[in-house]
Order: structure tokens, then C-alpha cells, then sequence
């Protein structure tokens, strides 16, 4: 029997006006690892959740078709914070929960949890609650504590997608290993090219298959979608005098506890036009300077100056009309009804008049590609146009300093191309951009300076 199989399957969300899987037919092999691509709104998440059992059960809808699993399932969705436990207190409790519940031997399962903690570089992190993680961490967490029981068939929703470079290629090959033992391995991916290439070389044989309109088919090798690409905006011709600074950080340091330092007497200024790529490895600390940009957080030395304001004694709200942020995690940023109304919720709490926030949330819409969603559920999106959604808060009052935190994190092309458009439109017109990324294509579309932040496990 195939470690997964689906024929003639198709699924349609509850009160969608057309299906989200077409009569799909797909099998993976135990042994194998299959790369599933696809545009945004394909289907590749609905694929996963489907072939896992979690749609129609959990998300509602019609399937027709069959779904064939041979033994046991490991599932890692989107969004890896909505799947941990949010019971365990530690990282080490996060990987041993399953174990536990299951009922295995105490002497397996610490056994078992120290070798998935050192495939995922977790071991420093060990005694580390789950909330405290990056994002990227929290992604191998997450992969830790499936990987503790050795699923028979892996399920993968853009697994990398929070990842250093470093990270990334470990996975990737961890996840050939993981075919190379004998399970079997489909991953949906956003990126075009690359990771199938490379697989036969280090891995049992990799294949490529592709969604369209929520149907399978598989390419020609030679055959693949290139990554869609922006041209590399002219830097701005600049007055002879100094532009205004619009993020200045001096001698700023931070620490969730004493013996935790994250940020060391950082002094840096951004000025209005430029663009600042903030890279690190996963746990840098790339996260907690944003927030400290933003006045979620502030330092425990030192002051940071975003748009003009010192952030001591404020918080969010009090840069809201001349900071935007886009968090990295959307889902967490998003709660209003529609998408329109999301755009034009922030505006309308600053005293907008409804005219004016109705009027510049079209603007967005239309610049983002958002026009088609603009009465769906913000949460209801799959995550690239949830990623836009962010995007597009952020750029409601036309901010004076723009604030990103992987903005191109498990989205596609046209996204991606996208967000660096923007990137390159805000800072033409004067804002500072402030962007915490690990895309190398980002890095190269958009350039601008880079500040480099050094790991901090202890």
C-alpha cells in the first residue's frame, strides 16, 4: 500500500462558489520525497489538510473522492505556533508530550526527546519555555516533536519557511533522510526550483509536482517555473543636505532575564529613503529589536527614537499614525471582519474620517492585488495573502518608517514580488524601512544596507 494516496479527490469550502482540489489524483511512496508547488489560492495547504484528515473534519466543507494513508501521520501546518501544545513549560516538555501521552517507557521517551532536541539544535534551548522561541525556533520545535515519534508518512506545510540559511538546508535534508529511512514525504513549498535538483545527489530520488487551479499535474524537469523576479529599483537621487534620521538607537540593550541578553549597546541610525535588512541566525535577537522599534518592548539601557519619538513611557499606539508594522506571524496582527475593514481599522481608531480611511483602503487593496478578497475573513486567507493583508495595514498611513518582519516568510512569487515593489516604492518616497529577513532573493531584489545580529542560546 502507498504511504499516501488520494484519487479523484475534490473538496469544496463551506459556501465557496467553486472547489479548492479538483478530482485530484496523487500518490507518495514510502521512500520518497515529493515537493508540491504551486501559485497562492492553488490549493497546496487545502492538499495537506485534506491528505492529513483535518478537512472537511475540523475546517467544514464537501470531499469526494479517497484519501489512502498506511501508518502513522506527522502533520506540521503554516503556522507551527498555532500546533504546539500550549500545555508544556519547557521545550524539552514540548517534544516529550507526545511520547508521554502515548503511554511510551520514561527511559525511551527521555532517550527519544534528547536525540529529536539534538537533530534540531535544541538541546541549548532545552530548559527554555515555548513562548520565549523565535519564530524560527519554535518552526524546529515543532518539527522536533513530531519527528519524536518517526511518522510513516510526513506532511509539510512550507517547513522552512521561518529558517536561517543554515537551518534551511538542514531541514531539507533532514527531510531526505526522513524518505531515506522510509517514510514518506510531501512538502508544500513556494519556491520554484532548487531543492528537487540537488535531492538525488545526498537523498533517495526526488520529484516534482505541480497544483494549478486545485488540480495535480507533474512537469516536464525541464519544465519548471522560474521564480518570478523584480528588477533592482534605482537607489534614489538624494538632496545634498542630510535626510532626517527615522530610527535611531543608542547604546540600546535588552534581556527577558538577566542572564539572557539578546541586544548589547546597539547604536544605529536609519535615515529616511534607506533601507535596513536585519539578518541572524534564528534566536539573534532580529525579532526583539523590532519590537523595541515599535515600542512593544524597551530597553533595559540606552533609547531608542522611531519617526522622531522616543519610545520611553509609549507604546504601539503612540507611533501608530507614523510607524507601520507588519508582524511575522499574521495571524496574530489580524481580527477584524473583512479585509477592507482590516485595512481601514487602524486609520478610523486615529480619527480618520470614514471617507478617507474607505478611500486609501481601496489604494492598498489594488496596490497589494487584494481587490478579490476584500470581503473574505482576513484568517480565512491562506498565508501569503494574510502576509499581504499585514503588508497593507501597515502601509495605511503612508508611515514614516516601515517596519517588517519576514515579510516573504512561505509565500509565492507574485507575493514576493510584491513586498519588494513596496519596499522599493516606500523608501523612494521617504520612508526608512526597517527589514528582518532570511530570503537571499529579498536581499538581492531590494539591497540596501545590512546590520548582521550574532546568536545568543545561552
Amino acid at each position: 500500500m502507498s504511504g499516501l494516496r488520494l484519487d479523484g479527490v475534490t473538496f469544496t469550502y463551506p459556501g465557496a462558489p467553486a472547489p479548492a482540489l479538483r478530482d485530484c489524483d496523487l500518490a507518495v511512496e514510502p521512500g520518497t520525497l515529493t515537493w508540491l508547488r504551486g501559485e497562492v489560492g492553488a490549493g497546496c495547504s487545502t492538499l495537506l489538510l485534506v491528505a492529513a484528515g483535518l478537512a472537511p473534519r475540523h475546517t467544514g466543507g464537501t470531499l469526494t473522492g479517497r484519501v489512502t494513508r498506511a501508518g502513522t501521520l506527522g502533520y506540521v501546518g503554516a503556522e507551527p505556533r498555532t500546533q504546539l501544545s500550549g500545555v508544556a513549560d519547557t521545550v524539552f516538555a514540548e517534544v516529550a508530550f507526545a511520547p508521554q501521552n502515548l503511554g511510551w517507557p520514561a527511559d525511551d521517551i527521555v532517550r527519544a526527546t534528547w536525540a529529536s532536541l539534538d537533530r534540531f539544535g535544541l538541546v541549548p534551548l532545552a530548559g527554555r519555555h515555548p513562548e520565549q522561541l523565535s519564530g524560527g525556533e519554535q518552526q524546529r520545535l515543532l518539527l522536533a516533536a513530531l519527528d519524536v515519534l518517526a511518522p510513516d508518512v510526513w506532511l509539510l506545510d512550507e517547513p522552512t519557511a521561518a529558517l536561517d540559511a543554515e537551518w534551511r538546508e538542514r531541514v531539507e535534508q533532514w527531510m531526505r533522510d526522513e524518505a531515506g529511512r522510509g517514510a514518506a514525504v510531501l512538502v508544500a513549498d513556494g519556491r520554484t526550483g532548487g531543492q528537487a535538483d540537488g535531492d538525488a545527489a545526498s537523498g533517495p530520488p526526488a520529484r516534482e509536482v505541480m497544483l494549478e487551479a486545485g488540480r495535480v499535474w507533474q512537469p516536464h524537469p525541464a519544465a519548471a517555473s522560474p521564480r518570478a523576479s523584480s528588477p533592482r529599483a534605482a537607489v534614489p537621487v538624494r538632496p545634498s543636505a542630510r535626510p532626517p534620521v527615522r530610527l535611531k538607537l543608542a547604546d540600546a540593550s535588552f534581556r527577558y532575564a538577566p542572564d539572557r541578553p539578546v541586544l548589547d549597546a546597539l547604536s544605529l541610525e536609519v535615515l529616511a529613503g534607506e533601507v535596513l535588512l536585519v539578518l541572524g541566525p534564528n534566536g539573534a535577537g532580529k525579532s526583539t529589536l523590532l519590537r523595541l522599534v515599535t515600542a512593544l518592548a524597551h530597553p533595559v539601557s540606552g533609547s531608542v527614537t522611531s519617526a522622531g519619538r522616543d519610545t520611553r513611557g509609549r507604546g504601539p499606539e503612540d507611533l501608530a499614525d507614523v510607524v507601520g508594522t507588519a508582524v511575522q506571524d499574521p495571524g496574530v496582527q489580524l481580527f477584524e471582519r473583512t479585509v477592507r475593514r482590516e485595512l481601514a481599522w487602524g486609520p478610523r481608531v486615529l480619527g480618520w474620517p470614514r471617507e478617507r480611511a474607505a478611500a486609501r483602503a481601496e489604494e492598498v487593496l489594488a496596490r497589494l492585488g487584494l481587490e478579490a478578497a476584500a470581503e473574505s475573513h482576513p484568517l480565512d486567507l491562506p498565508l501569503p495573502l494574510r502576509k499581504r493583508v499585514a503588508l497593507g495595514t501597515a502601509l495605511m498611513v503612508t508611515p514614516q518608517l516601515l517596519v517588517l518582519d519576514e515579510p516573504t516568510a512561505g509565500t509565492d512569487p507574485a507575493t514576493r514580488d510584491l513586498v519588494a515593489q513596496a519596499i522599493h516604492e516606500e523608501a523612494s518616497r521617504g520612508a526608512a524601512v526597517i527589514c528582518v529577513t532570511h530570503d537571499a532573493w529579498l536581499r538581492e531584489v531590494v539591497g540596501g544596507r545590512e546590520l548582521v545580529l550574532g546568536r545568543r542560546e545561552s
